[in-house]
């Protein structure tokens, strides 16, 4: 594990609106960690949202008790990127129903832990196996056109 720790980067991005749980995370970032861990402490414009999603290896979206955006995975589906993301709501529902990655229990460490390195070690196998392309077509605006103006024709 030690090995996949000291090549993993991982990128924080998003404003803080609220100093007070910035400066909880950012107290719980050990020394061992620091050179591992970076934040992006401000709002992500969608040209640097996409720069950084196409530049990652995986997208992770765990929240827990969060209204989290799956147009996170939708951008991570365009750019065939693998998601690691909470089981549950409608981020879990879209990633497990698409293969569109790994889902995990947001509130259990080690469960976070198992699809890491379920990420590292078959990635290939999970990006050959997703239907990044299926998703994307399926929730593009012309699907989403057809669905709601259809009835004109």
């Amino acid at each position: 594990q030690d090995e996949i720790f000291e090549k993993s980067k991982l990128v924080v991005c998003g404003s803080f609106d609220d100093l007070k749980y910035k400066n909880i995370l950012l107290s719980k970032v050990s020394i061992k960690s620091k050179g591992h861990i970076f934040f992006i402490d401000n709002h992500l414009d969608d040209a640097m949202f996409d720069s950084a999603i196409y530049q990652s290896n995986c997208v992770c979206t765990i929240y827990d008790n969060f209204y989290g955006s799956s147009g996170i995975v939708g951008k991570a589906a365009l750019a065939n990127k693998i998601v690691l993301s909470s089981n549950m709501g409608t981020i879990g529902y879209i990633v497990d129903k698409y293969n569109l990655g790994v889902t995990v229990e947001p509130t259990s460490v080690k469960s976070i832990s198992e699809g890491m390195s379920r990420i590292i070690n078959n990635g290939e196998t999970i990006s050959r196996d997703s239907k990044n392309k299926h998703y994307c077509i399926n929730n593009s605006e012309t699907k989403f056109s057809e669905k709601i103006f259809g009835y004109i024709n």
